[in-house]
């Protein structure tokens, strides 16, 4: 996964993008035929995406934006979750 949308593979395996609207959003703009191919699995999805989609999405700086955005508002939650644990 190139360095510049690495951070999705993250964001797929963490149940959080499923009620977060913008995150899913994302993944449908990555591959919206091949996200309803995997029933809206974003693992699924990002394992079987071809090498030209993966490199086009990471070429492609709305994309890029949209992931950092999305992984602010993550990592926020995540804080979030880790101090209702304290």
């Amino acid at each position: 996964m190139p360095e510049r949308i690495a951070r999705i593979e993250e964001l797929a395996t963490d149940l959080w993008w499923s009620w977060h609207r913008d995150a899913r959003a994302v993944f449908r703009r990555l591959d919206y035929a091949l996200w309803r191919a995997t029933a809206h699995n974003p693992v699924r999805m990002l394992r079987t995406m071809s090498r030209e989609a993966i490199d086009a999405a990471a070429a492609d700086p709305e994309i890029q934006r949209e992931i950092r955005e999305i992984e602010a508002e993550f990592r926020g939650a995540e804080q979030e979750r880790g101090d209702h644990h304290h």
